[in-house]
């Protein structure tokens, strides 16, 4: 399972500088890993007990966040489009 890593001591150094004027942005920056792993943690929880459906990529996905090379990216919609129309019978009986 895929988990952020702690904001290295740099990082903070630059959140600090080129945001002093918003402490509480610094301090959500800082501590955003955490959240987004505790996130992770949750929803896996709910979909362990059945109480969401989750649609998740079954492949690791390799795109950057800002990725140019549209065919990867248009590669990953169709992935992703594929996957649901997999899902979508296990969907209809969640539902129901």
């Amino acid at each position: 399972m895929y988990q952020k890593k702690p904001v290295s001591k740099q990082v903070k150094k630059l959140y600090a500088h080129h945001f002093k004027e918003y402490p509480k942005l610094v301090e959500k920056l800082y501590t955003m890993p955490e959240r987004y792993n505790q996130i992770k943690k949750d929803i896996e929880e709910l979909e362990e007990k059945q109480k969401i459906f989750v649609f998740r990529p079954e492949k690791e996905v390799h795109v950057k966040r800002l990725e140019k090379d549209t065919q990867k990216l248009k590669d990953l919609y169709e992935e992703g489009k594929a996957e649901t129309l997999q899902k979508w019978e296990d969907l209809k009986k969640y539902l129901a």
